[in-house]
């Protein structure tokens, strides 16, 4: 039986539909919102975005304009299966033509059913209200600061329908459309054209060339990778400093995934690139997230329970950014600068004056980092947040920490409207967020000096330092005279000042400083930080514990919170703190290296590893309830599955009565501990062998 030419190109816009919509479930339901996953090198990517508006994201006229642009696609469509079905009939069109508008209506169709019926289908938005989907990136070409120039839209399959089939009728079968104009009885296919007619009939194949590229722009869903380091990052700074000039940016260093920023390859002195590891709690947020195992079947999401350290910050200590200045500018005066000297303070001197008053304050690229960690957390788990889900955030009392929650839930609900959340920074909540304050019921006066810089742990530590780290080296590289600078400083002062500073940068945006400091140098100054965060919050036997058991404040918040918040219909809960609150947690829980006990401090570097906790780190337990009512939880360590010293359900989860239970004895222990008044402690140090 001979198909019909009518039948076959109704067979191929379906099955051109059905690709699309299958790609998108498979993304949908296998990727989280902003995830991006490499195919073939750096260009060539899948990045889950959606998209309200038209090709490249645009919008207009908001809820009102997103309904009339669905309306228009919608009587678009019909006008061109009204057209195609037309030129079919009258057997007018070559076979090309009618291709060419299948594939252009199918695409259409593609991208309106996103926006008709996802919006109900995923539960985030009413009828017609849906976002496209867009899926494949192609950054073919980059800037020195990684920012991508070429190609940076993002786009699905039904796009490409849509262009491939309006570029093939404009560059192929323009002739058709000049030869269907009212010319056409002059100047129609195979005739002779006299030579007014055939400029008329151009002009005429002209002009329906660009209307199919109106209408192919008008269908087009694609969307970007967002967002760029130049734009939204760049926004955000010129914000921040409305005092500048017109036109004024930062310099941007940030290269970008999808809402995940990392700093791009930071290079040493001696050209080896700077780690994490060296960078501590200092390290930049990642930017890529492998895919997270699936839950046992039967097993829905019910409930997120989340801790998270504020985003990117400025030094919380603005006499750190004045000291580096002063003593560079001085130099400089005086011409005791060595080339690289003059290298670093030509690099300082640009930024220097963006930083002031900036003390503590959550920088722009500290709020993107939230914003992508709410993108994906809903991305994921999408079900938890419906319209009128509640949501409960609290935050310490400090601005980087309560503006890091803003971002955070304001990006909710710019992605779900309807949700019903309730956020806090009352210091009434504060003692089981950061559990190292008077806010904290078992915390002393004894517990808050502890953790400050004249603890009674300090000469120890500042010992060690004067063991380990030499700052001739460092200085002589950027003083003409180390004598010179000795009149003007302690070198060690100096060289450690200078590296907090350094590696601050990253968190503003601004140009690495870390080339000054040789790989060696990094890795014995990365110690440091990793030292004092154990002395102060892990169970080293050479002090008492009490900066972790103070954790026991927050664990027991989370456990006791966890059926309640669920029965009463509380979705997800938020805590936004700080990160040697975080490492007293994981402490606390023994998880991961966490747990450990070494008598010599000065060794702690080497099972302690505080780059787990950068900026904007979270913890996260993700819950989810059986057929048969049991509860299971995946624990979550900055997005990645955090092994915790239990026997686990398919590799991943947990349950959460076991969990509770392996609790009880820790939490025990820690009450105890904390009821008898503290005992002063003076740490010993027994010496360190400078490593070479």
């Amino acid at each position: 039986m001979k198909i019909s030419r009518g039948a076959r190109l109704i067979a191929l816009g379906v099955i051109l539909v059905v690709i699309d919509q299958v790609i998108k479930y498979l993304v949908k339901t296998n990727m989280s919102l902003g995830q991006q996953i490499y195919v073939l090198g750096d260009w060539f990517r899948l990045c889950f975005v959606e998209n309200e508006g038209m090709a490249f994201g645009m919008k207009f006229g908001g809820s009102v304009g997103k309904f009339l642009l669905s309306l228009f696609r919608i009587v678009l469509c019909g006008a061109l299966v009204w057209w195609i079905s037309s030129l079919n009939r009258k057997k007018k069109a070559p076979v090309g033509v009618l291709v060419g508008l299948t594939l252009i209506t199918a695409g259409a169709f593609g991208n309106i059913i996103d926006c008709l019926f996802y919006g109900l289908i995923w539960d985030y938005a009413p009828f017609m209200f849906g976002r496209v989907v867009d899926m494949f990136y192609f950054p073919l070409i980059h800037n020195a600061a990684g920012e991508v120039v070429f190609f940076s839209p993002v786009f699905n399959f039904a796009d490409s329908c849509v262009t491939v089939g309006a570029f093939y009728l404009v560059l192929f079968q323009w002739k058709f459309f000049a030869s269907d104009d009212k010319q056409n009885s002059v100047c129609g296919i195979g005739r002779q054209c006299p030579p007014e007619a055939f400029s008329q009939s151009i002009l005429a194949s002209g002009g329906h060339c660009l209307s199919i590229l109106l209408v192919a722009f008008l269908l087009v869903g694609a969307g970007s990778c967002r967002p760029t380091a130049g734009t939204e990052l760049q926004n955000f700074a010129q914000s921040a400093h409305p005092s500048q000039p017109d036109g004024w940016a930062p310099p941007v260093h940030i290269a970008t995934g999808s809402y995940g920023f990392a700093a791009p390859s930071l290079l040493s002195a001696d050209g080896k690139r700077v780690t994490g590891w060296m960078m501590g709690t200092s390290r930049l947020y990642p930017s890529e997230f492998a895919p997270l195992p699936s839950p046992p079947a039967g097993y829905k999401p019910v409930y997120i329970t989340h801790y998270g350290r504020h985003g990117s910050r400025y030094l919380v200590n603005p006499g750190q950014y004045v000291a580096v200045n002063s003593i560079l500018e001085k130099a400089a005066a005086d011409s005791m600068l060595t080339p690289e000297g003059q290298r670093i303070w030509q690099t300082y001197s640009d930024v220097y004056p963006l930083l002031d008053k900036r003390e503590g304050e959550l920088t722009p690229l500290g709020a993107i980092q939230h914003r992508g960690i709410a993108r994906r957390m809903v991305g994921r788990y999408p079900s938890l947040f419906k319209k009128n889900a509640r949501i409960e955030a609290n935050s310490t009392n400090l601005e980087r920490t309560m503006l890091s929650m803003f971002y955070f839930t304001r990006e909710l609900l710019s992605l779900r409207p309807g949700l019903d959340i309730h956020a806090d920074a009352s210091r009434s909540y504060m003692g089981v967020i950061n559990q190292h304050t008077l806010e904290n019921p078992r915390a002393t006066e004894y517990d808050v000096q502890w953790k400050k810089g004249d603890g009674l742990w300090r000469p120890a530590f500042d010992a060690y330092v004067a063991d380990i780290i030499d700052p001739e080296p460092f200085c002589k590289r950027l003083f003409a005279d180390y004598d010179y600078l000795r009149g003007l400083c302690d070198p060690l002062d100096f060289e450690r000042t200078f590296f907090d500073v350094a590696m601050n940068f990253p968190s503003c945006g601004f140009p690495n400083i870390l080339d000054a400091f040789t790989s060696d140098e990094l890795l014995l100054l990365g110690r440091l930080d990793n030292c004092s965060f154990y002395i102060g919050k892990s169970r080293f036997p050479g002090g008492d514990k009490r900066g972790c058991y103070l954790s026991e404040a927050v664990l027991g918040d989370i456990i006791d919170r966890v059926e309640p918040d669920i029965e009463s219909g509380v979705r997800v809960r938020l805590r936004f703190g700080h990160d040697g609150c975080m490492m007293a947690l994981l402490a606390m829980l023994k998880v991961d290296g966490w747990g450990a006990e070494l008598e010599d401090f000065s060794r702690s570097w080497e099972v302690w590893d505080v780059s787990q906790i950068p900026m904007a780190a979270n913890l996260q337990l993700v819950f989810f309830r059986g057929r048969r009512g049991d509860l299971i939880f995946l624990p979550l360590l900055n997005e990645q599955p955090l092994s915790l010293p239990l026997e686990s359900i398919d590799g991943a989860y947990y349950s959460w009565e076991r969990f509770v239970t392996y609790c009880e004895p820790i939490l025990r222990e820690a009450r105890e501990a904390l009821s008898v008044p503290p005992v002063p402690v003076v740490i010993p140090y027994l010496g360190e062998t400078p490593v070479k």
